[in-house]
């Protein structure tokens, strides 16, 4: 799960929305939601401020939201009282039983698990809560990211600077809130690894776009900027 430590720019980071950048990421899940017509339980692994968790819920699942950091669920909690929001160690599995979820959303989450270790123990967690006709949902970002022009974010930073080595550190500034993130980039070959340790399978690997005649978008017109990772168990 992502470490604490948004300190005093937690609310900011709360007002975050899911449209911009971002909202290619969740229009991808969305899109594939509404194809499979997946419905029931959900869970939030990494939820935040309850940003994809209030979008899980506007999906219609029974969705919980999980996170590492008191200060961020203060936050969801407030802003959704409606809804669960549940606590978890860093290193502690999830509170759950097996099998208990049938759509596990992630997003972004893998980009702040510093270590081999602490992604293989988040994925295998996902994969041990999942119900075996499940479906998983892991959001992270493409190479190509950390050198575009975006609406929502700002790469422009010397970690960034290419070539990009699957585990290094980088940086990203969210805009407007004007949060800087740092973040460790992987390899698309890297989390298939992962997953396949974790005991999941790459069902498809979205990477969306934007509508060239929707106005107002940059590079996201042309190149995809995230990457959605469709999981299954075996």
């Amino acid at each position: 799960m992502p470490a604490d430590g948004y300190g005093e720019d937690a609310s900011r980071y709360a007002l975050r929305s899911a449209d911009g950048t971002d909202g290619l990421a969740f229009a991808a899940v969305e899109r594939r939601v509404r194809e499979s017509r997946l419905t029931g339980r959900a869970l939030d692994a990494g939820c935040g401020a309850g940003r994809s968790t209030r979008f899980l819920q506007s999906l219609g699942f029974d969705v919980t939201g999980l996170d590492v950091d008191e200060a961020m669920l203060d936050l969801a909690r407030r802003a959704s009282p409606e809804l669960t929001f549940r606590h978890v160690g860093h290193e502690d599995r999830f509170p759950f039983r097996e099998s208990t979820f049938d759509v596990v959303l992630s997003t972004w989450v893998v980009l702040e698990l510093k270590t081999d270790d602490a992604l293989r123990r988040y994925l295998a967690e996902v994969a041990r809560v999942l119900r075996t006709d499940g479906t998983a949902f892991v959001v992270a970002d493409t190479p190509e990211f950390y050198a575009g022009r975006w609406r929502s974010c700002e790469v422009d930073f010397p970690e960034n600077e290419p070539p990009l080595v699957s585990g290094q550190p980088v940086r990203v500034r969210l805009v407007p809130e004007n949060v800087v993130v740092e973040d460790v980039f992987r390899s698309d070959e890297a989390y298939r690894e992962a997953f396949r340790v974790a005991g999941l399978d790459v069902v498809a690997a979205h990477r969306p776009v934007a509508s060239e005649a929707e106005p107002g978008w940059f590079d996201e017109a042309t190149t995809a900027p995230y990457v959605v990772y469709e999981l299954a168990r075996p």
